[in-house]
């Protein structure tokens, strides 16, 4: 795509651009195996785990989730380009928004990741109590999906309303959880929040 994505960059004719942009798709697979790395840090997600992929676009990261021999998956989206290209991929997806909740019962969920996608869900609030709003849904209801014990990793470009909005919000919600930065200060610096629900 060469320019800073948004979020209108993710429907019509742009999904199947995405899909076939290797740059893209190879900083996705290493961001990815990075999140499984932070995923089972402390802990041991059997290959039985149900993950859900929160902006699962048209499947990279279960793609490497898959080759990891993670099986259990589901992805969630907005746009139905995106998904379209998923499905015949042969991974199973829901068009759903995390701001308005998801289409899963309650404990369902035994992690969750999110890869280059919380930054467009706040992309075009202007006011600082919808901003607010926005990420406590967004942190209840991973929670509310998520098991006792469930872990979410959550990627994220670096943007210090975003972070403290966002470390308030899981905070609000019941979770506990850390900030991870690799390669703090470079270009190809990358934040993970990792949070856990209690058991």
């Amino acid at each position: 795509m060469g320019k800073k994505p948004h979020l209108s960059d993710f429907f019509g004719p742009n999904a199947m651009k995405y899909e076939l942009d290797r740059n893209l798709k190879k900083l996705q697979y290493e961001t990815t195996l990075r999140s499984i790395e932070l995923l089972n840090l402390n802990k041991n997600f059997p290959k039985s785990s149900k993950i859900l992929d929160i902006g699962c676009g048209t499947g990279w990261s279960m793609e490497v989730l898959l080759k990891s021999g993670y099986e259990n998956l589901v992805g969630i989206d907005l746009s139905d380009d995106m998904l379209e290209i998923a499905r015949k991929k042969g991974f199973k997806v829901f068009k759903a928004n995390i701001i308005k909740g998801t289409p899963f019962p309650d404990n369902h969920f035994n992690a969750a990741i999110s890869i280059s996608v919380i930054n467009f869900i706040v992309e075009n609030i202007n006011t600082t109590s919808q901003y607010i709003l926005v990420c406590k849904k967004v942190s209840n209801e991973i929670y509310r999906i998520l098991k006792p014990g469930g872990r979410a990793v959550i990627q994220f470009f670096k943007d210090s309303q975003l972070e403290k909005t966002l470390s308030s919000a899981f905070k609000h919600s019941g979770f506990d959880g850390f900030l991870v930065i690799d390669d703090e200060n470079l270009r190809k610096e990358k934040r993970f929040f990792v949070i856990d629900k209690p058991k």
